[in-house]
């Protein structure tokens, strides 16, 4: 494996001597491996509203008004020749959160995805954008989106994420910006060149609207 490929490490729990904003404490029992959560969600977070357009699931009668949304950190996906077109698309599952060496060891935990997990998982705004049509850079047609997730799914083929798309951007701005973004990576190869699920300690409103992308929030 050359050294500028994302490097896969098994998931594993950090230490719990190690100080960390969200604690989830785990039990599992009986031959299927059943898990009961308990998450206890950090404060002092910037957090923020956003409106729902009154038609955006005219399936769905319990769709909210506004979704509260916690800046502190976003959801990176990636995910190979995907349009984000439909409500959902799908991260396999060895390619989620705690796999890769791209989301910060504190924040593993939310793999777990249990139903304390998840809730935590829909506060964070997220990109969705497709891989680099080149090694470390895309052309300039090339487009991710800023939006939310309104729900995560775990299924036998993958990890469902259902989502909202608010506005859409070069995604060639997050290549030549990726340490303002969080996403790892060199020159020649970074975290926009593979399909994965990782979580940035980023405000992305204000790295977006730091980078010509407005995003007007309540």
């Amino acid at each position: 494996m050359e050294k500028n490929e994302i490097q896969k490490v098994q998931p594993q729990l950090p230490s719990n001597e190690t100080p960390r904003p969200i604690e989830v404490h785990m039990e599992q029992s009986g031959g299927k491996g059943k898990q009961y959560g308990f998450v206890e969600h950090y404060e002092d977070h910037k957090k923020v509203a956003i409106y729902l357009p009154s038609d955006m699931d005219e399936d769905d009668d319990n769709t909210p008004d506004q979704v509260d949304l916690d800046l502190s950190c976003y959801n990176l996906f990636v995910i190979a020749d995907e349009m984000f077109k439909g409500k959902y698309f799908v991260v396999p599952k060895d390619h989620a959160i705690a796999v890769d060496k791209c989301t910060p060891n504190d924040l593993w935990e939310l793999a777990y995805l249990t139903e304390e997990c998840i809730n935590i998982v829909k506060t964070f705004p997220a990109i969705f954008a497709s891989t680099n049509h080149q090694f470390a850079r895309t052309d300039d047609r090339h487009r991710a989106f800023f939006g939310i997730v309104r729900d995560v799914q775990v299924k036998e083929d993958g990890i469902w994420i259902y989502f909202f798309k608010y506005r859409k951007f070069a995604q060639q701005i997050l290549n030549e910006q990726k340490e303002v973004f969080g996403i790892g990576g060199t020159d020649f190869k970074n975290e926009l060149d593979e399909t994965h699920w990782a979580i940035k300690k980023v405000d992305v409103v204000e790295a977006l609207n730091n980078n010509g992308c407005t995003i007007r929030l309540l």
